[in-house]
């Protein structure tokens, strides 16, 4: 079953709160008991112009679309400097979904959720195309796929990462917890 959800913008990047809120731009106060016979509110100066603030508009995001292991090794390998071809039929097989952003066909955003059939998921994989970040996709995603698990049953979203991917986490509404990790093969284990 594929569910379509609006992507989300950067905080920074969204609109004003007037037009958020569909609101006149005149200075004009509404009607109300509270404040009749008030003066209108000042008009403000315009703003300059930032073309580098503007991006386009996040591509829309799909939960459990239909994804290929040729797909997914294309962004990974775009994204990952060392990523091997794998076949992602086991993964897909066990996950409870799976989010994915596509931009004229192509693949360019990808997070894989797992769960333990009860109240904890765990997000996994978390991808977004060079060409596209910094500009809100990876929020995005991840807000999605928590959205996404809650509405199946799971109560708790967990992710590890990287230190260098704290304020990202944070960002899309992690905090920090005690954990640990037991590696079960390579030098480590």
């Amino acid at each position: 079953m594929t569910s379509e959800l609006a992507g989300l913008p950067e905080r920074s990047e969204l609109p004003g709160l007037s037009e958020l809120a569909g609101l006149p731009e005149s200075p004009e106060r509404p009607e109300s008991p509270e404040l009749s016979g008030l003066p209108a509110l000042p008009k403000l100066p315009d703003l300059p112009e930032r073309p580098e603030l503007e991006h386009p508009a996040l591509p829309a995001l799909l939960i459990d679309a239909d994804l290929t292991s040729p797909e997914l090794d294309a962004l990974f390998h775009a994204s990952w400097p060392g990523h091997r071809d794998t076949d992602f039929g086991p993964v897909f097989a066990r996950r409870l979904l799976h989010v994915t952003a596509r931009r004229a066909g192509r693949l360019v955003g990808y997070v894989n959720v797992v769960g333990d059939g009860g109240a904890h998921a765990f997000l996994l994989d978390t991808t977004v195309h060079p060409d596209e970040r910094r500009k809100g996709l990876g929020v995005a995603l991840v807000r999605a796929a928590a959205d996404a698990a809650r509405a199946r049953g799971a109560h708790w979203l967990h992710v590890d990462f990287e230190p260098r991917l704290a304020r990202f986490y944070e960002e899309c509404g992690f905090r920090p917890t005690a954990a640990s990790l037991m590696a079960l093969t390579g030098p480590d284990a």
